[in-house]
């Protein structure tokens, strides 16, 4: 990612990386596993992937995580039983598509599906930008030992302006939706609950559609109004909202 891009995602979280999220104070000293999966192979992950990057940027230059980015061919099913058997990952953000069943990888391979793996799962943060997998899935996680799962129990959409797909990051529409969706990882990596971290993005949403009804908004602003309220109705935490990394 160039410089300038970087330098536009500091400011859009109004926040250097340097203070993205300091562990709390009796928590220095711990270091924390994360575990981030994502892909760049058709348009929906392409904007994904540029979207997490300035959390995987942080989680590489900070002192108390350790990182490990599954990425492209990497995000495969055998890459990512292997981190959670040999590392024990205690948050695990999941980008891709996803089924009521399934959470997928490069090329839509199956990284979670209902009734496996379970035992690798028990203790952890789930956090997955994918569709409708908070509906079967994540309950069926939540229900069997994983501290909290956090989704979309529908499909999660969000519209971009074409003529920024080369640079998504520089997408004011696709913003409006992917802002609000990574804010609940940058949340639970400042210390947030699960809980906290889904109101916050919650709250987020909020604005964009509070900003989407005023006396200046185009109708080209409103007709992006439904899949703000749809994705904000469907975001939901499952399990421990009191967990943390």
């Amino acid at each position: 990612m160039c410089r300038e891009v970087i330098d536009w995602v500091k400011k859009l979280f109004k926040s250097s990386f340097t203070s993205f999220g300091p562990l709390n104070p009796a928590d220095q000293g711990a270091i924390k596993k994360v575990l981030v999966t994502r892909s760049n192979y058709d348009s929906t992950t392409a904007y994904l992937f540029a979207w997490v990057e300035p959390v995987v940027d942080f989680l590489k230059s900070s002192a108390g995580f350790s990182l490990t980015a599954l990425e492209q061919e990497q995000a495969c099913k055998k890459d990512f039983l292997n981190c959670l058997k040999d590392n024990h990952p205690d948050f695990i953000f999941l980008n891709g598509h996803g089924s009521t069943t399934t959470v997928t990888g490069y090329n839509s391979e199956i990284l979670l599906s209902l009734g496996n793996d379970e035992d690798l799962l028990k203790g952890k943060i789930i956090y997955a930008i994918a569709c409708r997998s908070a509906r079967t899935l994540g309950n069926w996680l939540a229900d069997n030992g994983t501290k909290a799962y956090l989704g979309y129990d529908d499909d999660f959409i969000f519209l971009v302006d074409t003529n920024k797909s080369e640079k998504p990051l520089t997408d004011d529409t696709a913003q409006l939706y992917l802002e609000p969706a990574t804010l609940v990882a940058k949340s639970l990596l400042e210390g947030k609950t699960a809980g906290e971290a889904w109101q916050i993005s919650q709250d987020k949403f909020q604005e964009n559609i509070n900003a989407m009804l005023t006396s200046e908004s185009t109708e080209d602003d409103r007709d992006l109004l439904p899949y703000l309220y749809w994705d904000r109705e469907h975001q939901v935490c499952l399990g421990e909202k009191e967990a943390k990394i």
